[in-house]
């Protein structure tokens, strides 16, 4: 055990690391290894008996492998397990939850939609119970199973009819980020950030630069994203031109007025 928390602070040398890694059935994660080793136990029992319809009171060796199961179907009915796990017991064809799984959909759709109605967001930090349910394993689920086409087109729609909803987390964090700057635009009048300009916590003005530097090259950026970069008031692919048009505030009778520095248009 203290090995293991050496690790995990950094203190251990490579050379401990690569001799404890040697040895058999070494792993730095030990409930990993339990659950794996338990998972295990219970493919075995199916191979045998051609069912993972285990009893409660079933032990295999040492191994109570009955309880073990019962406390699986009991994670996944209060939305605490893991995505890939949930997946792997899926993947076996005897398996079942022994629960309505429409009736476990529509209470984690019933949450998220809470959830969104309450926040204005579909990003749900991890760990967060939404009326007693672990939200985020869930979405991130209905989201593996959307990308492996395993979701009706029914459920689909209802995920699309979400306000917010993105199939993709990166596509989420984008709008997210082109919120950022739409809200700096209306405040400031333009849309030519500073490279080293923060937003609270977020680094805008990297943001901006990366999003310029794929605007640029062929085919990196979608069309109706370039055209929503454009619409904004003294936009510019160009880095450098757009510090130079920088429009400066000048204030006139007490009220501020946004006037550009150089007379050059925002190039498109």
């Amino acid at each position: 055990m203290l090995q293991r928390v050496r690790y995990r602070v950094g203190e251990l040398t490579p050379e401990h690391v690569a001799r404890l890694e040697a040895l058999p059935g070494w792993t730095w994660n030990v409930n990993e290894f339990e659950w794996e080793r338990s998972f295990a136990y219970l493919m075995a029992f199916v191979k045998v008996n051609g069912t993972s319809e285990v009893h409660s009171s079933f032990v295999e060796g040492d191994f109570e492998l009955g309880k073990w199961v019962c406390q699986q179907r009991y994670d996944y009915r209060n939305g605490i397990m893991r995505a890939d796990r949930i997946v792997r017991f899926e993947a076996i064809e005897s398996w079942s939850w022994g629960v309505s799984l429409n009736d476990h959909f529509e209470k984690g759709l019933d949450a998220l939609r809470s959830f969104v109605e309450r926040e204005g967001t579909t990003r749900i930090p991890e760990g967060h119970l939404e009326n007693g349910f672990n939200l985020h394993p869930w979405a991130a689920y209905m989201r593996s199973q959307f990308v492996a086409g395993r979701l009706s087109p029914e459920r689909i729609s209802q995920f699309d009819h979400i306000e917010g909803w993105f199939w993709s987390l990166l596509d989420e964090r984008w709008e997210a980020m082109f919120g950022v700057l739409e809200s700096y635009v209306a405040r400031e009048g333009h849309s030519c950030v500073p490279v080293g300009h923060l937003e609270g916590d977020v680094h805008l003005g990297l943001w901006v630069v990366n999003q310029r530097k794929s605007g640029r090259k062929a085919g990196k950026m979608a069309p109706e994203r370039r055209e929503r970069f454009d619409a904004l008031p003294w936009w510019s692919w160009n880095g450098h031109e757009a510090k130079r048009i920088r429009p400066r505030v000048v204030v006139t009778k007490g009220k501020p007025d946004t006037t550009k520095e150089s007379a050059l248009p925002p190039a498109t």
